[in-house]
């Protein structure tokens, strides 16, 4: 096969250097040479001595008349031949190679899908303390949080930088009291603590993108917070900083998604 590749690449470097005015003859002889060629690399019933003919036809032989075109297309047939000759050679063709490239493609998998569960993205408000007692959390139970304004933006907006790391198996939604809000015909005397429309756009996503059971929203304790309404479903924890029954809460809800942790690292 590499003599093949190798005598076909030499073709395709005479096919570029042929020119409409004086190479009729030798596009001619390039056409014969890959049609002897062919067959010792592709079945006999294979498109490819039907596609070197089908130019070899349009090729206007009685004026001698050579186009771009013609140029173009034989040098496209023996590019795609020489593609195909290569990744076959690459895939490769005893048992021996595959099992090795099985082998391989299993690792990358199996690193990729470690890689992909081991984090969680932290969606959160103001409250940094909640921030940080919940990323450090995760960090105990061998986990990578994943929060926003701690990754690279590399240029992109805040939208696709957010779209860009909600590549996750798992998401922590912080309501933290942040805004006041209440219906239109009361009065603010009605205001109630809520979080911010940002995180409960995020909250909504992760939803939509991981389903309910794959999300756990923890809302800051307070008589006067108000949590989102019609999202049953999804598992609310109440926070208190510094507190060990929210983390344990936290910690199994998680387990219970499928990821591997020890709760007692907590």
């Amino acid at each position: 096969m590499e003599v093949v590749i190798s005598k076909l690449n030499d073709i395709l470097t005479e096919i570029n250097k042929l020119k409409p005015e004086n190479g009729f003859r030798k596009f001619v002889g390039i056409i014969n040479r890959a049609q002897a060629i062919a067959p010792h690399a592709f079945p006999f019933n294979s498109k490819h001595g039907g596609t070197l003919s089908s130019i070899l036809k349009r090729f206007d032989t009685v004026f001698k008349k050579l186009s771009e075109t013609d140029i173009h297309d034989l040098a496209n047939a023996i590019q795609i031949m020489i593609d195909e000759l290569e990744i076959e050679q690459y895939q490769g063709t005893n048992s021996g190679m595959k099992n090795r490239k099985t082998k391989l493609s299993d690792d990358v998998d199996n690193k990729k899908d470690k890689n992909y569960n081991s984090k969680i993205f932290v969606v959160h408000g103001h409250n940094e303390l909640m921030k940080q007692e919940t990323a450090r959390i995760l960090e105990k139970l061998k986990l990578q949080p994943i929060i926003l304004h701690e990754q690279v933006n590399s240029g992109d907006t805040v939208i696709e930088k957010f779209v860009k790391h909600a590549d996750v198996g798992f998401a922590v939604v912080l309501l933290s009291a942040d805004d006041y809000g209440y219906t239109k015909g009361e009065s603010n005397a009605k205001a109630k603590l809520r979080a911010r429309q940002n995180v409960i756009l995020e909250l909504g996503y992760f939803m939509g993108k991981l389903g309910r059971d794959k999300v756990v929203a923890i809302f800051e304790q307070g008589t006067n917070f108000e949590k989102p309404s019609d999202i049953n479903g999804v598992v609310y924890i109440s926070y208190t900083p510094n507190e060990k029954g929210w983390q344990l809460e936290l910690a199994k809800e998680i387990k219970a998604a499928g990821y591997q942790i020890d709760v007692n690292m907590l």
